[in-house]
């Protein structure tokens, strides 16, 4: 694609369509190749077309982002709470589908209500969430379908910084019969004592553990999951080097996470729709701990690499551009920061001004990326371009 010049991109304001466009998969939660690469997940599990798979997905979005969207916008209809009966027509089968499943959750299989949960999660919408799960008792424990919603209320917990999350987590990895819980239980339970507690010494020990619970049930794993969890392990294992200084033990962790991403991607090509979302979900994951990994030691090389490939992935995610934007101002990349602080502003981000500090920040180590610029530019013209086409829908 030929890029716009950059300066000019700098100054044209967003038009409302592509804020539009970017979030409508999350309010109709209709199928989509535009929006935010996790929110796409969202309709998929509304109407559990997951082709045999279970709910998988990872990143969480603020809470309470799609109900501040309804409000907002005054999209009333679009409430995921409202009942059958209380909503108007025209609404998409996923939504539909989510609100009777919503109404009648306490009668919905273990394995559907799962489902309920992670999609909920994926719409940022844990407050809903909560209120359906009031009535779980511990006997979800005894079967794997139970461990799947007791997961899912996890991240509920998780998201809403609620320290219960611990709780069911430990349960979970202590407890579940389920071999592929047990290993994601333990990554969070690592991912929180290094985010959230700062226990270096119980993050090193639920790296030891999530590693051993993986090595036990491997054989168990077809050649999907065994990557998947092989890739998630091995981000905690970075992350938690990191930490603690041991730059050799982070750098080939970080490898190991990006082997098993890109041979995810290549086998997740004969896979279902969900599992390829997954699998990207994954791969956006790797190169934005890749991306901060050389913001952080100014590798500006790295930055220009990791920045390219996370807008490739996600253009539409205002995440994408806040990092590229914090990245790119470490290695002193004014411009280039400058020029992702108006991507994140066209998808309909916040924190601009935050953005700007940072940029003010560094600019006593100023440098240059031609080729990065080109490729904010040139993806913020494709925001653009794609507002005004027709809706991208998949089969």
């Amino acid at each position: 694609m030929s890029a716009p010049d950059a300066v000019g991109t700098i100054v044209e304001a967003p038009p409302p369509a592509v804020v539009h466009r970017v979030w409508e998969t999350m309010i109709t939660l209709r199928e989509s190749e535009r929006g935010p690469l996790h929110v796409r997940h969202a309709p998929l599990l509304a109407s559990g077309d997951l082709r045999g798979g279970v709910p998988m997905s990872s990143i969480l979005m603020p809470s309470g982002l799609r109900a501040s969207l309804v409000r907002s916008l005054r999209l009333a209809d679009a409430d995921v709470g409202l009942r059958p009966e209380e909503a108007r027509g025209g609404t998409s089968t996923g939504l539909s589908t989510l609100r009777a499943d919503i109404a009648a959750f306490d009668d919905l299989a273990l394995s559907r209500q799962a489902e309920v949960l992670a999609c909920l999660n994926c719409l940022t919408e844990q407050a809903v969430a909560v209120s359906l799960v009031r009535q779980l008792r511990s006997d979800h424990l005894l079967t794997v379908p139970g461990c799947r919603v007791l997961y899912e209320v996890g991240r509920v917990l998780l998201r809403m910084y609620n320290p219960q999350a611990r709780q069911v987590f430990e349960r979970i990895a202590d407890l579940s019969e389920e071999p592929m819980l047990r290993v994601l239980a333990r990554v969070q339970l690592g991912a929180m004592a290094v985010r959230l507690q700062g226990d270096m010494d119980s993050a090193t020990a639920h790296v030891s553990a999530t590693w051993s619970e993986y090595a036990e049930a491997e054989a168990c794993f077809d050649g999907f999951l065994r990557l998947l969890l092989q890739s998630r392990a091995s981000r905690l294992t970075a992350l938690v080097a990191m930490r603690v200084g041991d730059t050799d033990g982070q750098s080939a962790a970080m490898e190991r996470s990006l082997e098993t991403a890109l041979e995810l991607e290549r086998i997740s090509r004969r896979r279902s729709r969900y599992n390829r979302l997954v699998s990207a979900e994954n791969m956006k994951i790797v190169a934005e701990s890749h991306l901060k990994a050389a913001g952080g030691v100014g590798d500006t090389s790295g930055v220009v690499r990791w920045a390219t490939t996370m807008l490739s992935i996600d253009p539409d995610d205002p995440g994408t551009w806040r990092d590229i934007t914090t990245n790119a101002a470490r290695c002193g990349l004014i411009t280039e920061a400058a020029i992702a602080t108006v991507g994140m502003t066209f998808v309909g981000g916040t924190g601009t001004v935050g953005s700007v500090e940072r940029i003010v920040a560094t600019t006593d180590r100023p440098g240059s990326s031609e080729e990065l610029r080109h490729e904010l530019a040139a993806a913020i013209a494709g925001l653009a371009a794609a507002a005004h086409a027709p809706t991208a829908r998949c089969p």
